[in-house]
């Protein structure tokens, strides 16, 4: 979905947005390109970054599931009032917005554990 939405993305950038580890992002964008999915390129601004972009055949399969994932949500939802709608959605985004500090704190609890291993 990002791909889609940017164009072209990093698993860095990936990451950061879905609370992802970068290696599984990574690993997902060289499955989505052994498939023809998507092809790798080099960053213009940094040669170290390897940007994702879907190819055409990628933003097909793109299109399908997105039809498909909007009549599931608009099913899922249906229990809702628009009120209610409109609450899950603000909570979802809070919850979203609080990902740096889920990361901080994942990095210091492993941190931690392996200093006590040595």
């Amino acid at each position: 979905m990002l791909l889609a939405i940017h164009g072209s993305i990093t698993a860095q950038q990936v990451s950061q947005v879905m609370g992802m580890d970068k290696a599984a992002v990574s690993r997902c964008f060289k499955v989505l390109q052994a498939k023809g999915l998507t092809v790798m390129g080099l960053s213009a601004s940094d040669g170290r970054l390897r940007i994702a972009t879907l190819t055409p055949k990628g933003r097909a399969l793109h299109d399908q599931i997105l039809d498909i994932a909007l009549e599931r949500e608009r099913a899922l939802l249906t229990v809702l009032s628009a009120s209610e709608r409109e609450t899950l959605l603000r909570l979802l985004k809070r919850v979203h917005e609080n990902l740096p500090a889920v990361e901080a704190a994942t990095a210091a609890y492993v941190s931690s554990r392996d200093r006590r291993a040595v």
